[in-house]
Parts: structure tokens; C-alpha cells; sequence
């Protein structure tokens, strides 16, 4: 009987193994992606009105206006656009009717034998032309030209734009190479009691010269990376005072601390457009 019983049972685990699972469906979704990020621009915004004031630095808002007010490079690109938008205009004008005036005088003297003659005469003329844009050339030049004005203003905002965001890095650069100093010398005064003690433990002969070495070894690290940080922090402050076109010195004073954003980045944005930033 208990034969015929395990018969039964590995008959039936027989046909449990060999039944067929039914299979899982473990493909992922196919999702419609845009092969390229595209949004809509306002030409009435500039890019830099409203950043800056989120950074909530007084200090760093005063500089990026010196710099933008001392830059000679901007300077020469407002003319370049005022240059444009002037060219813009008289080729708008060209569709328009042409009218000259102009206005002559002349005196005239003869001499004779008995008496010397005197001759005055005035002159005035006034000329109207008009030409056809029959095969559109001109509202063609027109708008050449307003679009040429248009790229010069782009790129006028697009300098300043560089110019203000150049500022605002090297800003908080130096900001992070200031607390980093400070956290460098904490570790360095922190490695300082440590080896104190350790000196202390090693007379009592409860550490080894190996772990004492290690310890004096980890200190001189931070005393190097201290000597780097500080050269890097001077050399910050220099390009910071070239860039708001100052002589450079490392005199700006900067804050201690990092802004705290009051808003976060637009969630529309994709994640390369901010990593770029």
C-alpha cells in the first residue's frame, strides 16, 4: 500500500514539473519621447531680470551692475546694436517718399571803368521721388535689416547675461573656498588634540609609532590641502575683481554663508539643460 502510494506521488510531481508556466510579460512599455525639448520664448523677457534677485545677496547684485556698467566688451556690442537698429531705420525709409530741398545763394560783382555792379540771386528747389517695390527688394532689405537689429539686441542680452552669470560663479566660488578653509582648519585643530593624546597614549606605550606616524600624516594632508585652498581662494578674488573691472586684488569682502533659493527650478526644464547650467 505504501508502494502504490509513492507511485501516486511521483507521478504527480512528475506532471507538475512538466506542466508549462504560463510566460510573464516583463517587457517595458514603449513610450512616445520628443526627439527634441522645445518651449516658448518671449522676446519682451530678459534672461537676467529676475535671477538675481532670487540669489538674495545684496553684495553680489552690486557687483554684477558694476560689472555690467564697467565692461568694455558690452559697451562696444550696445553700439554694435545701436548701429543695427539705426540701419534698420533707414532702410525702412527707403520705401517711403524721397524729398529734397535745397536753397543756393550767390553775389555777383563786376567791375568797370566808373562804377563797380553788384548782382545777388537766390535759388530754391524741391524734388519728390517714390520707388516702386515691384519686385519686393526693398521690404526685403527692410527686413534683412530689422532682423540683423534683432540678432545684435540678442546677443547684446546674451553678453550681459554671460557677464552676470561669470560674476555670480566666481561669487560663490570664492563663498565655498572660504568654507572650505574654515572646515579644513576645524580638521586641522581636531587632528592637533588628537595627537596630543596619541603622543601621550604612545609614552605610555598603548599605541605604536606606526599609528602615531599616521595620525601626524593625515594632519599634514589637511595642512597641505589648507595651503591649496587658501592659494585657490586669493586667485578667486583676483579674477572676481578683474571681472567687475576693478585692479586685481583679493579685497572684495564676501559673505560666509551660501544664499538660500527661495524657488526651485522650473520642472518643465529638462535634466540636460540644467546639468549644462
Amino acid at each position: 500500500m505504501l508502494a502504490t502510494w509513492s507511485k501516486y506521488a511521483a507521478l504527480l510531481l512528475l506532471v507538475s514539473a512538466c506542466a508549462r508556466q504560463a510566460p510573464v510579460n516583463d517587457t517595458l512599455p514603449e513610450l512616445s519621447l520628443p526627439s527634441s525639448w522645445q518651449s516658448e520664448h518671449n522676446k519682451s523677457e530678459v534672461a537676467e531680470a529676475d535671477w538675481i534677485n532670487t540669489l538674495n545677496d545684496q553684495t553680489l547684485k552690486a557687483l554684477i551692475s558694476e560689472a555690467l556698467h564697467k565692461n568694455f566688451d558690452l559697451k562696444i556690442q550696445r553700439a554694435r546694436w545701436q548701429q543695427f537698429e539705426a540701419r534698420a531705420r533707414i532702410a525702412g525709409a527707403e520705401r517711403n517718399v524721397q524729398a529734397n530741398a535745397n536753397i543756393s545763394a550767390a553775389r555777383r560783382h563786376q567791375e568797370s571803368t566808373f562804377s563797380d555792379d553788384y548782382a545777388n540771386t537766390f535759388s530754391a528747389s524741391l524734388s519728390l521721388s517714390w520707388e516702386i517695390d515691384l519686385w519686393g527688394k526693398l521690404s526685403d532689405r527692410s527686413k534683412a535689416a530689422a532682423l540683423l537689429a534683432d540678432a545684435s539686441l540678442a546677443d547684446y542680452h546674451n553678453l550681459r547675461l554671460s557677464i552676470a552669470s561669470r560674476v555670480a560663479q566666481t561669487w560663490f566660488t570664492c563663498v565655498l573656498n572660504y568654507l572650505q578653509i574654515q572646515l579644513i582648519e576645524e580638521s586641522i585643530t581636531s587632528w592637533d588634540k588628537t595627537i596630543e593624546n596619541a603622543e601621550s597614549r604612545f609614552e605610555r606605550g598603548t599605541i605604536t609609532a606606526l599609528d602615531l606616524q599616521r595620525l601626524l600624516q593625515a594632519r599634514h594632508a589637511d595642512a597641505a590641502s589648507l595651503a591649496e585652498r587658501q592659494q585657490q581662494f586669493k586667485e578667486n578674488k583676483r579674477q572676481l575683481s578683474l571681472l567687475v573691472g576693478r585692479y586685481p586684488r583679493d579685497e572684495i569682502k564676501h559673505t560666509e554663508a551660501l544664499p538660500s533659493l527661495t524657488t526651485a527650478p522650473p520642472s518643465h526644464q529638462p535634466s540636460t539643460l540644467l546639468t549644462r547650467r
